[in-house]
């Protein structure tokens, strides 16, 4: 790189800039931009927009050098560590310093906290460059990108040289180490090697072009030890394999000289240098050896007239801001107008602290990758050096919302400083105007007109002013809708006939950023009912289903409405005759009956009944011994089998009043080996069902299975799952308190009742009594008194046809006490302590505490016992696995248990079959086997997931399933990343969606 000095040629912003709140011309597509003066000729500016990675969230501070405010470099007390932004600015105002921005600075060694380049601070050499490019600040505040050559020696009164390689950096084969207390109290070395300890002899100060005295107090040879560095101590080391001699040069006693001479003299009157990577040269795009990839970035540049920019871009947050390329990044910083750069540590190190307008004090102003900040090695602060004279001179203008819609508006509020930015009382008595764009004020409020774009808005007040921008959006990217005085989302609407139901927009957001919320500004339409302009609908007198339209720009939402009469009318067009989760229900005349619950072999629910035929003399009869036989209305009877591929034919058998036999064809024929729903007609004076011929097909020996068998008024076999909603279910009790929890339940869109017998309530996975109104679908129980933390809530209705629909609610009862001493404030901790209270889940004893390692990797025999004792299931009988000497004997009984049930059957390599116990089991592995575990008959969405491709054919399904039960969820850019391995800490989380 070549060296680039930087002169002060300006000190004043552009006119243009400050006036028209423009920010610079930027490479960026820039949606919105804010503005802040925050010091004198120091300005924070924070823009959203996109670029060809997606939506950005960048800040930048522009500095022209001034002697008002000036950069420095800081890092805590020592070189040594790492520490986060806010704790060095908090470190430098208790030294006096008055902190107005910053940003992250060095890549460094992540154990140590010890940076890559240089560090000169006040002037003072701290630390060596290594060849890395780097950012100086003069004392004036000018700035200077380049790299600084510092060939560093130690010559000796009696003739000895020697160079050293680094210094206040760590110690290797490859390099002679000198460190002094800025580094920290010891050199930190343990590894064999040799320490000489110097003593200082001169009160000089070690500057680049400058050199200091020392004496020789003591070498010591095939030591581990770290030595310490004392008051005006240096320590030549260098580890037991280097190359270089540091020993003979020198002899205890004698005078010595350290020297750091640098190539350029442009670094001689630097008070203030740090490191980082070359990004841009005179102009040109260089990102050499710079890190590489779609991340959050921090940088450093300057412009051709001298000011300094410190450019910070969020990253690895889908939706609202995504980072950059390292060439991105480059061109950026060209578009803001700087000719060279620097590129800082980003990543989750990338930070930025901003005192904006009128504020107190600093804070975070960008959203750190991590989801907090990251301990750094150092970092570049501003800091105001003028004295506070209380009259307000300039404003902050703070909208509610930055984002607005067309025709809505938003509160303005200002923040109050004085000439040197220091915050003062804010004005009561401000007036506020719009001096470009669309738009109007209304007191306190600006009001949008119907006119998209960015409007400028000034406030005055006794002389002080301030400008600002609003961006009234012509799009948006997300909303929600809640009833009016409620934060739950609604999905779908179930109002009574003739009711009115109050809605509200809220979460509006554009890319991630929040848009101020406003029921007007929307367009609402219905398909049933009527809806006004403010989201207040009336369901009409009629039951029936339609939807509720929201829209704004090109963003539609819909809401499914099902009106229900006031009255639910009672099925009577549909008879369960055997579903087979009890009973047989059945006899057979040649062969033998029994029910099968192994996956695969059932249709709906838990079991079927598995028919074991024997037709010598070509048929078999399955009479029927269940309570269900009356034909009533019923015209069809519809009933699902699973063939064995030879071709056996169904027959219904009624009886009339004289009990004449009367036969009904059942569709569909059993020639294949998957479940068919079959349909007959049932005759006319039919009476009674009194059960099936079987009419053998290719063999006389053989298995069907049988499974939901319905008799039914309709034309066609119901489809239509039941509704089930959570009215009433508080988010949190007091420990020791019950819930009261009311659901309602509807079938055929909203107008027929459930039976009693089809619902179901649990609490924590355990069944409870309920109360049932039949005629409002209404189900009310009463927990029992909750201990503290989390508990489930989970309603389920089955209607005759075997559709299920399962809605849960959570209960959060305080914060129980963590089992586990790695589990406390992880975010899975409830989950953790939810499934091990109840035995599913167990740790690990480590000196006498309980550990989860919640993040590590599942193996698949730590799945197979959790879910053998989720379903409380034992082993038995013998496994095809080639490798089942692996399977450890705490994980064989639950191995042989999922595989006898056959939810987790190994795989096939080679001709054999293998279960690889100890390998970590990936998401759509785990969503299989949970998805066999389940009773069938749930509605399942084939989820266009943004990964779809990547999905196998065998998980699909399972995977379907377990994302429309909400047991699992996706990423917020659409994946499900089905072969990413499971942590211990999702398991938990999952096993608990499961009660």
């Amino acid at each position: 790189m070549k060296k680039s000095r930087i002169t002060l040629l300006s000190i004043v912003l552009s006119l243009t800039m400050v006036l028209g709140l423009a920010s610079s011309a930027m490479a960026l597509d820039t949606s919105y931009s804010s503005i802040f003066p925050i010091g004198k000729d120091t300005t924070y500016f924070q823009v959203d927009g996109t670029n060809s990675s997606g939506p950005q969230s960048v800040h930048y501070v522009e500095y022209q050098p001034n002697s008002s405010v000036t950069p420095i470099i800081a890092y805590g007390n020592s070189l040594y560590g790492k520490s986060t932004i806010t704790y060095v600015a908090d470190f430098l105002e208790k030294s006096g310093k008055k902190v107005i921005a910053g940003i992250n600075a060095d890549f460094f060694d992540t154990t140590t906290g010890i940076p890559i380049g240089i560090v000169i601070n006040e002037g003072v050499f701290i630390s060596s460059n290594l060849g890395s490019p780097a950012i100086g600040f003069k004392a004036d505040g000018s700035a200077i990108i380049g790299t600084p050559a510092n060939a560093m020696y130690l010559k000796g009164e009696n003739g000895g040289t020697l160079r050293v390689s680094c210094f206040n950096k760590g110690r290797s084969k490859y390099n002679v180490c000198l460190y002094d207390e800025n580094y920290g109290t010891s050199t930190k070395t343990t590894t064999q090697g040799t320490n000489i300890i110097l003593e200082r002899v001169d009160g000089e100060e070690l500057v680049v072009n400058g050199d200091v005295k020392l004496r020789v107090v003591s070498i010591t040879e095939n030591t581990t030890e770290a030595a310490a560095i004392g008051k005006n101590q240096m320590v030549l080391t260098a580890s037991a394999d280097c190359q270089t001699d540091i020993v003979s040069p020198f002899s205890v006693g004698e005078i010595v000289t350290f020297s750091v001479d640098a190539e350029e003299s442009d670094w001689d009157d630097v008070m203030y240098a740090v490191g980082g990577k070359v990004m841009l040269d005179n102009g040109a795009v260089d990102v050499t050896g710079s890190p590489t990839g779609i991340n959050p970035r921090s940088a450093v540049g300057i412009k051709s007239d001298g000011t300094v920019v410190l450019y910070e871009v969020d990253g690895r947050q889908s939706g609202f801001s995504v980072g950059m390329t390292m060439n991105q990044l480059a061109n950026e910083m060209l578009s803001l107008g700087c000719v060279d750069a620097i590129n800082l540590d980003g990543g989750g190190s990338s930070a930025i602290i901003v005192q904006r307008t009128g504020e107190d004090s600093y804070g975070v102003v960008n959203s750190p990758s991590d989801g907090s900040l990251r301990k750094c090695a150092n970092y570049i602060m501003l800091v105001n050096n003028q004295t506070a004279n209380g009259k307000m001179t300039n404003l902050g203008i703070y909208p509610e919302y930055k984002y607005v819609m067309k025709n809505s508006s938003t509160k303005l509020r200002v923040k109050a400083a004085d000439a040197s930015y220091y915050g003062v009382a804010n004005p009561t008595d401000v007036n506020y105007s719009v001096i470009s764009s669309s738009g109007s004020i209304d007191g306190n409020k600006f009001v949008a007109a119907d006119t998209n774009g960015t409007a400028v808005i000034q406030a005055e007040s006794n002389g002080a002013l301030g400008k600002q921008n609003i961006f009234v959006v012509a799009g948006i990217s997300s909303m929600t809708v809640v009833k009016s005085g409620n934060t739950t989302a609604v999905s779908s609407l179930n109002p009574d006939a003739e009711t009115q139901v109050s809605l509200d927009i809220s979460k509006v957001s554009l890319n991630g950023k929040a848009v101020q919320p406003d029921d007007g500004a929307v367009k609402w339409s219905a398909t049933i009912g009527t809806i006004d302009s403010q989201g207040n609908y009336t369901a009409p007198k009629t039951a029936g289903t339609g939807e509720i339209t929201v829209s704004y720009g090109n963003y539609v939402k819909t809401i499914p409405v099902t009106v229900k009469s006031t009255k639910l009318e009672a099925n009577t067009l549909d008879t369960l005759v055997a579903d087979f989760e009890k009973a047989k229900e059945f006899n057979i005349s040649d062969g033998a009956l029994s029910l099968n619950g192994n996956y695969g072999n059932y249709h709906n629910g838990y079991q079927a009944l598995q028919v074991d035929y024997n037709m010598e003399s070509g048929t078999a009869e399955l009479s029927y011994k269940g309570n269900n036989s009356a034909v009533g209305n019923a015209k069809k009877i519809y009933g699902w089998f699973k063939g064995d591929g030879t071709g056996v034919k169904v027959t219904a058998l009624f009886a009339d009043s004289r009990d004449n036999r009367l036969t009904a064809a059942m569709s569909g024929g059993l020639s294949g080996k998957d479940y068919l729903q079959c349909v007959g007609n049932i005759p006319e004076n039919a009476e009674k069902f009194i059960g099936f011929l079987l009419t053998k097909g290719s063999n006389t020996k053989g298995t069907i299975y049988i499974d939901q068998i319905v008799m039914s008024g309709k034309y066609s076999a119901d489809t239509v799952y039941p509704s089930v909603t959570i009215t009433k279910c508080p988010e949190s009790v007091s420990a020791g308190s019950a819930a009261s929890v009311i659901a309602n339940i509807s079938d055929s869109n909203g107008t027929v009742a459930v039976a009693e017998s089809g619902i179901k309530a649990y609490v924590d996975g355990k069944e409870i009594a309920f109360t049932y109104n039949a005629e409002t679908g209404n189900i009310a129980f009463n927990t029992a008194n909750l201990q503290q933390g989390i508990h489930r809530v989970t309603v389920e209705a089955t209607d005759v046809f075997g559709n299920i629909t399962r809605k849960s609610a959570d209960i959060n009862v305080g914060s129980a006490a963590s089992v586990f001493a790695d589990t406390t404030g992880h975010w899975a901790a409830p989950y953790i302590g939810f499934v091990a209270d109840r035995g599913i889940v167990k740790g690990e004893n480590v000196g006498g505490k309980n550990y989860f390692n919640p993040n590590r990797n599942l193996t698949r025999a730590e799945f197979a016992v959790i879910m053998a004792r989720f379903l409380d299931l034992s082993g038995g009988g013998s496994l095809p696995y080639a490798d089942k000497a692996s399977i450890k004997s705490w994980a064989a009984d639950a191995v042989e248990a999922l595989y006898k049930a056959g939810i987790m059957t190994g795989s096939e390599m080679g001709g054999k079959v293998y279960f690889y116990p100890n390998q970590p089991i990936t998401r759509q592995e785990v969503m299989t086997v949970i998805s066999k575990s389940l009773q069938s008959g749930y509605y399942v969405e084939n989820h266009n997931f943004a990964d779809l491709a990547s999905i196998p054919a065998w998980s699909l399904p399972h995977i379907n399933k377990l994302v429309s039960l909400g047991i699992v969820g996706g990423y917020a850019d659409g994946t499900i990343l089905p072969k990413n391995n499971i942590t211990r800490a999702e398991i938990a989380k999952i096993v608990y969606g499961l009660f």
